[in-house]
């Protein structure tokens, strides 16, 4: 997993609310710029930081690498940029709490990449870097900074730092792929997922090509076994999978759905979902695991995360 940083100066709103970034192939005299480059050595699972008027105000995982596109509507913003360029879909999250760099300036600098550094040695945004490539230990940093302020984004932290773990272990390469593809619901896992039931257990669909293999007990808090059972996993319909990964909905033993309260009643309805439904019993080896997702959901519930 790599680390990424987007300055989008007047494109924040444009880029955050569709869910991607976009650059021109080159800039306004034809020439290639590395931090638009970047854009190509982006991968899914990659962690992306969205810096705009003097802040960090998003984080977002990159859902495909990069494709050709044409230039976004983006008003007098783009008016001098080519018209096509490329394109990386990312999943954004708004941050409750938006982060200035600029406070802890002195903690973050030595750890800025020499060439193409997002911010200038004054601590502000550099206008002619667009997508800057960033370490994993600056990444990480950032991310503690980040959930301070944020503390709904704890599991985005605790992931990061367990992919880095996974990253540096002195493991066989092999096993490393397993657990690295688990996180992102491939591999071994989803084979092993499929292998136990083949269908979303919400909303009937089992069409494989938009099913995704999600954990029940979360990866980054699992053991790199649990993280490769297929029992810890259930194959969702994508908007299920949504609510389910951020226990908004989960599962008694018997089978019955549970929710987190009217809100999400409401919004499965919208969807044509019954939040009242009764799917098939739990496995033996599904309880355990999802006891501990069942736990997470009373405390969204608890601390009022969902109305």
């Amino acid at each position: 997993m790599a680390y990424w940083w987007v300055n989008h100066s007047g494109t924040h709103v444009q880029e955050v609310g569709g869910g991607y970034i976009w650059c021109p192939h080159t800039d306004v005299n034809g020439h290639a710029r590395e931090t638009y480059t970047n854009l190509t050595r982006v991968a899914a699972g990659d962690l992306v930081f969205s810096y705009a008027d003097r802040a960090i105000r998003a984080i977002g995982a990159v859902r495909a690498p990069h494709v050709n596109a044409p230039k976004p509507a983006y008003g007098a913003a783009g008016a001098n940029w080519g018209g096509d360029g490329w394109l990386v879909t990312i999943e954004w999250k708004l941050l409750t709490q938006a982060f200035e760099p600029l406070p802890v300036f002195d903690e973050l600098q030595p750890l800025m990449p020499e060439r193409h550094s997002p911010l200038t040695s004054a601590g502000k945004g550099a206008m002619n870097v667009y997508l800057a490539s960033i370490s994993s230990q600056l990444g990480q940093m950032l991310m503690g900074f980040i959930s301070d302020g944020n503390p709904e984004l704890q599991d985005e932290v605790d992931d990061a730092s367990a992919m880095q773990q996974v990253l540096n272990a002195n493991i066989p390469p092999t096993s490393k792929k397993q657990l690295v593809e688990a996180r992102k619901g491939q591999g071994i896992f989803r084979d092993r997922v499929a292998a136990i039931d083949r269908t979303c257990r919400v909303s009937g669909t089992n069409d494989p090509r938009v099913l995704n293999a999600g954990h029940i007990k979360p990866w980054s808090k699992s053991t790199d076994k649990e993280r490769l059972d297929g029992e810890n996993g259930f194959l969702l319909a994508p908007h299920v999978d949504k609510l389910f990964d951020r226990f908004l909905i989960s599962f008694e033993d018997d089978g019955a759905l549970i929710t987190a309260g009217p809100g999400v009643d409401a919004l499965m309805r919208s969807w044509n979902l019954d939040p009242t439904l009764r799917t098939a019993p739990l496995r033996a080896g599904q309880r355990g695991y999802m006891a501990y997702h069942r736990g997470r959901l009373a405390e969204v519930v608890a601390k009022g995360l969902w109305r």
